[in-house]
């Protein structure tokens, strides 16, 4: 078969070097930003030869079909795009043809939402003095690349701590010191390693929350430096930071990590797991 010449545009797109390969290969190719041509290296391709793009989790993100050929390069028009070929794609295959897409013998990827919302439980830690621990259960609604590749985000929370407290002033006294907190923020967020299974999430926020703190059911002691805790019920500002690793499958990922924050004037550590989803 007489080779077809292939355009300067298209010889742009060729790989500095590459491998040949029938099978899936790794990264022996490069397609254009606009999702709309790719190049292979693959004598055993041929023009009129239907290919397939693959995800590193192996999902069809797109299909094609040879169209020019030069030396060992295929330049391929793309038909049917799932994704971003360009920053998607790992590996490309031969496909039968039309009707292994039709059969569904590929898993198929699916353009991430826009919108995720996710949910964590954690043990925490309120550095107000003594020895006050107790958990938080947050949910959020996550905002994809809302500023650029930057998520946005809004976070509710609940906090619940308990712990002694001892009179400095008569340090035979010891009282039950009880806090509980709703807290409410918004920010921005960041995730690294997105494309691949194993990823880190981060996020930062600033808000605000009402709190009631008492020792020995009364605010008043709790507010007291003489009790060591110094906490002032009613509003304040909150903030929180969160670094996760995560795991993801289809369209929901399990993620476990640490959440530093400001709540009531005093620190907070939170440590735990959550679940987030990612809606239609």
């Amino acid at each position: 078969m007489r080779a077809t010449a292939i355009s300067p545009k298209l010889i742009a797109l060729l790989l500095v070097s590459a491998s040949s390969s029938t099978a899936l290969a790794e990264r022996d190719f490069n397609c254009g930003v606009k999702n709309n041509t790719c190049v292979i290296y693959d004598r055993g391709v041929i023009t009129g030869d239907k290919v397939g793009f693959f995800t590193e989790r192996g999902e069809l993100i797109a299909t094609g079909q040879v169209t020019k050929m030069q030396g060992n390069a295929r330049a391929v028009q793309l038909q049917q795009v799932m994704g971003p070929v360009n920053s998607q794609a790992e590996s490309y295959a031969m496909l039968e043809g039309p009707s292994a897409i039709a059969q569904e013998q590929y898993r198929l990827y699916k353009q991430p939402s826009p919108i995720a919302v996710a949910g964590q439980i954690s043990l925490a830690t309120f550095g107000a003095g003594g020895d006050a621990k107790g958990y938080e259960a947050s949910g959020e609604m996550i905002r994809r690349k809302f500023l650029g590749k930057v998520d946005g985000f809004i976070r509710g929370s609940i906090y619940s701590f308990s712990g002694t407290a001892t009179n400095i002033y008569a340090e035979s006294d010891r009282a039950t010191f009880g806090a509980t907190s709703v807290a409410g923020l918004g920010g921005l967020g960041y995730t690294l390693f997105s494309q691949n299974d194993f990823l880190i999430r981060t996020e930062a926020g600033l808000g605000l929350s009402y709190t009631v703190a008492k020792i020995n059911n009364s605010i008043a002691d709790a507010k007291s430096e003489d009790w060591g805790y110094g906490v002032s019920s009613g509003f304040a500002p909150h903030a929180r930071g969160m670094l996760v690793a995560g795991y993801k499958f289809d369209r929901w990922q399990i993620e476990g990590g640490v959440a530093p924050g400001i709540l009531a004037g005093k620190t907070t550590t939170a440590i735990g797991a959550g679940l987030l989803i990612n809606l239609k």
